[in-house]
């Protein structure tokens, strides 16, 4: 628990990069080629099966690190978690590890969110054995019900569309030019903004589906952030990521989206009850709560 704790509360691209000095930047790729080696002789996972998530150096001199398995066994965090000394020999190596069915339902379901489709193939794959989930598991969807209600929303009535919808594009259009309405917005905005969930169902009331897309600002500095590695976290690179926060600031006037979420009533192509929109400082309210909303 004491390297989960130490991995999680480090982030590589944020907060581990400025530990790294440019005199080691050698030391780090031997590192890193040892962090491999261990997969493959004791857990016996190749780096074609790996995705890189965190490397951390400690202040000891001693490494942590961590791996996404990419076909892990279901039920398992899917995770490997690692820490060697100073020296580079290992002190331990964890493979994934079991989750509860909370757990595993929350990952699959933030998996699915960008697409319909596989939102409704979670569905029919899980809606029959919710009623049979163990009590302890019970107990943990408790906890987080008020910002991930998962249950409730496998519940829904999530359909497909069907031959009297309107096509999937232009739903999505629709919402565009609902957003575009909005007082304030600029055009330049919708550049900036992604859909992070859709999902296709028949709210209560209704007797046809709705189509709901939620947007969020897509941050390019963030996104440019998580995908750098130390030796180009430069100067430069700084000089570079201020310029578009900058850029970004300009467009939002630090009015930045955190959640837009919209209904398009799946016959008609007419919007269906009121626009959700948030702002900083957000609720904490996760994807699956904005969709119940009525």
């Amino acid at each position: 628990m004491k390297l989960l704790r130490r991995l999680l509360s480090f982030i590589i691209c944020v907060s581990c990069i400025g530990a790294f000095s440019s005199c080691a930047f050698a030391e780090t790729d031997d590192i890193r080629e040892a962090f491999y080696q261990y997969c493959e002789s004791e857990l016996g996972l190749t780096r074609d099966n790996l995705t890189p998530y965190q490397y951390v150096h400690n202040e000891d001199g001693s490494w942590d690190f961590s791996f996404y398995v990419k076909d892990a066994e279901p039920m398992t965090n899917g995770l490997v978690i690692g820490s060697l000394d100073s020296d580079g020999k290992l002190i331990e190596i964890k493979g994934p590890a079991p989750v509860s069915t909370a757990e595993w339902l929350n990952k699959e379901i933030r998996k699915c969110m960008l697409n319909y489709q596989e939102i409704y193939q979670l569905k029919q794959q899980w809606e029959p054995k919710l009623d049979s989930i163990p009590e302890k598991d019970m107990e943990i969807f408790d906890k987080i019900k008020a910002f991930n209600p998962i249950l409730d929303f496998l519940r829904l009535d999530i359909v497909l569309p069907d031959e009297k919808c309107i096509p999937y594009e232009e739903a999505k259009q629709k919402t565009i030019n609902v957003i575009e309405a909005m007082d304030g917005w600029k055009t330049e905005m919708t550049e900036h903004i992604d859909v992070v969930t859709e999902v296709v169902y028949i709210p209560a009331g209704m007797d046809h589906p709705v189509y709901q897309f939620i947007y969020t600002m897509r941050s390019d500095v963030e996104l440019l952030k998580n995908n750098v590695y130390d030796r180009e976290y430069t100067d430069e690179f700084n000089k570079k990521l201020d310029q578009m926060w900058a850029e970004e600031e300009r467009v939002f006037n630090g009015q930045y989206p955190a959640k837009i979420s919209i209904r398009i009533d799946a016959y008609t192509g007419e919007q269906v009850g009121e626009t959700y929109i948030e702002t900083p400082p957000v609720s904490g309210i996760g994807y699956t709560g904005i969709v119940l909303w009525k």
